[in-house]
């Protein structure tokens, strides 16, 4: 998968998240310009999880640092197609996200 930059003076968050055989779960994600130049870039773990809450675990971290950086024009990323459709309102979320 090819990275794709966002429009000029934009920033693209790419995110993910996963889940292993054993439960144990990894999230991170990197924030880039639109020349691809690293902004900002973390990774977390966790457990017990399903694959849909990592990649929403996933996502809110790097909505608090776009938050704390202050900024505006965002691209956000996802490889999940259950989680763009409950984001998109397609699908109604078939659990409750927690802010954790």
């Amino acid at each position: 998968m090819k990275w794709i930059k966002p429009l000029n003076h934009c920033f693209k968050v790419n995110f993910d998240g996963l889940v292993d055989i054993y439960g144990k779960v990894g999230l991170g994600f990197i924030i880039r310009d639109h020349l691809g130049i690293l902004i900002f870039m973390d990774n977390g773990s966790g457990a017990n999880f399903s694959a849909l809450q990592a990649e929403t675990l996933a996502l809110s971290m790097p909505i608090k640092k776009i938050k704390e950086l202050n900024l505006s024009i965002v691209e956000i990323e996802c490889d999940n197609l259950c989680l763009i459709n409950v984001l998109n309102s397609t699908w109604n979320c078939p659990w409750n996200v927690v802010d954790r």
